[in-house]
């Protein structure tokens, strides 16, 4: 979010920038103002907890849905009706279970504001929710998807570097380990080995994504090591590729890289060396591989180098992107 959008504290002065900046061709700068506007009437409110204030962002979202519509500032009375008698997280419950999709899936999309859905809502907490409520929103949400939602993200215009701090790295890989493991269904300690060894480790599973992950650090690195399939039911613990990171520096060894562009914008990139133990599995192999617009340059410390572009840790799709870059590797070492 841009600095200048950030620094707005009332949502009365969030919808009078956007109107500017959408007069002066700027509707990036609109959008990131009625996102700001949701979140600072959602602070307001006072939710209690992290998920109670995202279903009241939510409502504010659908809020701007019904304006919109009606040409005319408009509340959501009946949702807040609901609220008051039965509270945030139960009428979110009580909403999506309903037989009609909730809030204007549609229309909030259009807006850019899909992630705003009390669908996306339930999938981010879903330990607050029934499984009825969890199952409902996946489906919705699969059936919400353009075919485009699944293909890897383009790579934005611009400058990158990689990160080389051990604060900025570090903040990089909170963001991306909370980013993966908040749609998980199950997650559980076990033992995970590699060649070389192995270690006990808490690993996620998500079902949408047919994928597990184990992400924590270790001695001189972050490990990232992502598998498919069920790893509690069907026994697979192998691990696909790992996203490994260096806590700080370059360390060119090591898979993963966070690029930052000229914007301050966050990325993920891999590198291309995938393992796997045997003739045929290298960096040079799985790039020839790879789709042309899938790689890019980047400022690698003293040098440029070339790295696969995963994806942008702060889009929405994020996830969606890290489970195809891994399903790409698998994919490349069956064939191998």
């Amino acid at each position: 979010m841009d600095e200048r959008v950030k620094r707005i504290k009332t949502a009365e002065l969030c919808e009078i920038f956007a109107t500017n900046a959408a007069k002066r061709g700027r509707p990036d700068l609109a959008q990131e103002a009625k996102v700001r506007a949701i979140e600072l009437r959602a602070e307001e409110y006072g939710a209690q907890t992290a998920a109670e204030n995202e279903a009241i962002q939510a409502v504010y979202a659908y809020e701007e849905v019904l304006s919109k519509k009606n040409g005319k500032r408009t509340r959501a009375s009946r949702t807040w009706q609901m609220i008051k008698r039965r509270g945030i997280i139960n009428s979110v419950e009580r909403a999506v279970n309903r037989r009609s999709e909730t809030q204007g899936y549609t229309a909030l999309a259009e807006m850019g504001l899909k992630e705003f859905a009390f669908e996306a809502v339930i999938l981010r907490h879903p330990q607050l929710f029934s499984d009825e409520a969890i199952a409902i929103s996946k489906q919705r949400l699969r059936d919400w998807q353009t075919p485009d939602e699944n293909k890897e993200q383009a790579i934005p215009e611009g400058l990158y570097s990689a990160l080389q701090g051990r604060e900025e790295i570090s903040n990089a890989q909170s963001l991306f380990s909370n980013r993966m493991v908040e749609g998980c269904d199950r997650v559980e300690e076990m033992n995970l080995g590699f060649q070389g060894g192995g270690l006990a480790a808490t690993v996620h599973w998500s079902s949408d994504l047919d994928l597990w992950m184990a992400l924590q650090g270790v001695e001189k690195r972050y490990w990232n090591a992502f598998g498919l399939g069920n790893p509690f039911e069907s026994g697979s613990k192998s691990i696909v590729v790992e996203i490994n990171s260096p806590y700080e520096g370059i360390n060119r060894r090591v898979g993963g890289v966070f690029l930052q562009d000229d914007n301050e914008g966050l990325y993920l990139g891999h590198r291309g060396g995938v393992g796997g133990g045997r003739p045929g599995i290298g960096k040079d192999a799985f790039l020839d591989t790879s789709k042309p617009e899938q790689l890019m340059d980047f400022q690698d410390g003293d040098r440029v180098s070339e790295a696969l572009f995963i994806g942008a840790l702060d889009a929405t799709d994020f996830p969606e992107c890290v489970a195809a870059f891994v399903h790409q590797v698998g994919k490349f070492k069956e064939g191998v």
